[in-house]
């Protein structure tokens, strides 16, 4: 058997010291070391706890983002009892599709604002897109974008406040989808 190859550990090596975070991070750790041996033990053993729970909550982080993204969309049955709408919060922006025009949409969000005693500040659109925007009493932005995907299938983008309530969105899509269902019943539409 015998010594490596000449060359080996090194082209092992240059493909890993190639990435500037780990070279970014093998740096830090030479100083840490150094400082530690300069200063005393302890200073290592501290720096490398500090460290070890650094990259601790980082991966927990990871973990909890990936676990609030896998549970962030859904599946939503309406007022029928049929299923095939869908839901995301994505970036703060509540995102439903579901089985109805924009105008549809539209009108219904416009009368559940007024109704709920919100500001509309704008509203306007056509058959294919549309967009309120509106206020809380305390000044808090209420944005609802349509876009149409299909002839009866919109998807309907709400964004309360400048980072998103999912709360709050999910209570307002409810109200709309609500407003819709009795306007359809009362024009005696099969819904």
């Amino acid at each position: 058997m015998g010594l490596p190859q000449p060359g080996y550990f090194g082209r092992k090596f240059h493909v890993l010291a190639r990435s500037p975070r780990l070279r970014s991070f093998t740096l830090a750790l030479t100083l840490v070391i150094t400082l530690g041996l300069t200063a005393g033990c302890r200073l290592v053993v501290g720096t490398a706890a500090v460290a070890v729970g650094a990259v601790g909550l980082v991966g927990y982080g990871v973990y909890k983002t990936g676990e609030a993204a896998a549970s962030g969309v859904s599946s939503v049955v309406s007022g029928d009892g049929k299923s095939g709408d869908s839901v995301v919060f994505l970036d703060g922006a509540y995102k439903a599709t579901s089985a109805y025009t924009v105008t549809e949409v539209r009108a219904a969000a416009e009368k559940v604002l007024v109704a709920n005693q919100f500001q509309v500040v704008s509203s306007g659109g056509d058959a294919f897109s549309g967009a309120i925007n509106a206020q809380t009493w305390d000044g808090t932005a209420v944005t609802i974008g349509l876009t149409a995907l299909a002839q009866d299938k919109t998807e309907t983008q709400i964004r309360i406040g400048d980072l998103g309530n999912l709360d709050q969105s999910e209570m307002l899509y409810k109200m709309i989808e609500k407003e819709i269902a009795r306007r359809r019943a009362e024009k005696g539409t099969k819904l």
